[in-house]
């Protein structure tokens, strides 16, 4: 991911539009859990992927209980349009229409995966789901594919249109404003010092614990 110094690829998503869906993923209805994000960068342009364990499926014979699905969604922010005599054109802040594009498929994804307002989606956002921070990682999704034609005949795309069920950062939020409200009342769990915050944790394994049945 960039540096504190470096712009980040996703800057300008929050005045994207979402667009709706992705692509790689096969028609459909299926019940998604996010196992690994990552962003990956290549000499063809740059890709936001998402991988899902399948736990419930309409095409058994294409995405099976149990499979693994990717959802990748390419963006190029670093993207290099000419004028008309083949001079670089100066940078612009959002990058091509396909980056723009992109962007909002990727809003509009984290916007149901959070359970949050689209205009609230950052750059930042985007970050802590990638490369090992694992924002999203065991939230549960609803995806409905389809396709579509697009503008070169004879091909399709495949669009997804989802909807958060249960699990992950939406829960984990739910735990820590309960947790907080029980040990601090009249407190968010943000405006606590860490070591509130990290007896508000302890709380929440403790609870979890009590909760697992015995073997």
């Amino acid at each position: 991911m960039p540096t504190s110094n470096t712009r980040s690829p996703f800057a300008g998503v929050e005045q994207q539009s979402v667009p709706g869906g992705g692509v790689w993923i096969q028609p459909g209805k299926y019940d998604l859990k996010v196992k690994e994000q990552r962003y990956k960068r290549g000499h063809k342009g740059h890709s936001y992927i998402s991988e899902f364990e399948v736990l419930a499926t309409s095409n058994p014979d294409k995405h099976p209980v149990g499979s693994v699905v990717s959802w990748v969604v390419k963006i190029e922010p670093e993207s290099v349009t000419r004028d008309q005599n083949g001079e670089p054109c100066p940078p612009t802040p959002l990058g091509s229409t396909k980056h723009s594009m992109g962007l909002g498929n990727i809003k509009g994804f984290l916007s149901h995966a959070c359970a949050a307002p689209e205009d609230s989606i950052t750059d930042s956002a985007i970050e802590a789901t990638v490369d090992g921070q694992s924002l999203l990682r065991d939230t549960v999704l609803e995806c409905i594919a389809f396709s579509i034609p697009t503008k070169t005949p004879g091909q399709l795309f495949t669009k997804c249109n989802w909807k958060y069920l249960r699990g992950g950062f939406v829960e984990q939020q739910k735990l820590l404003a309960a947790a907080a409200a029980t040990l601090y009342p009249g407190r968010q769990y943000a405006e606590l010092l860490p070591v509130e915050q990290a007896k508000v944790l302890a709380l929440i394994e403790s609870q979890k614990t009590a909760a697992t049945p015995a073997v």
